[in-house]
């Protein structure tokens, strides 16, 4: 149960830090949805949000994996698996 709560925190957070960094609104932030075609975020947005992330859990996200986080729920994935 613990571990579930934390990780749905960590969704949320991912979330926000999307809404914040981005200016899309929550609603639209499912974890099916893509940033290229739901959402309409370009390169140079994906890059200045890999950055934030980055900085907000301290984990490196190689660019290679940068560019194969598609969604929303990738994203959430990822720093649920790479958080220190």
């Amino acid at each position: 149960m613990q571990g579930e709560l934390k990780e749905d925190v960590i969704a949320t957070e991912v979330r926000r830090l999307i809404h914040d960094k981005l200016g899309i609104g929550t609603e639209l932030l499912t974890d099916n949805a893509s940033f290229k075609d739901d959402l309409a975020v370009d390169s140079l947005d994906l890059i200045e949000l890999q950055m934030e992330v980055e900085k907000q859990y301290s984990l490196n996200m190689p660019e290679e994996v940068a560019e194969n986080l598609k969604t929303v729920g990738n994203l959430i994935a990822f720093v649920k698996q790479n958080r220190r």
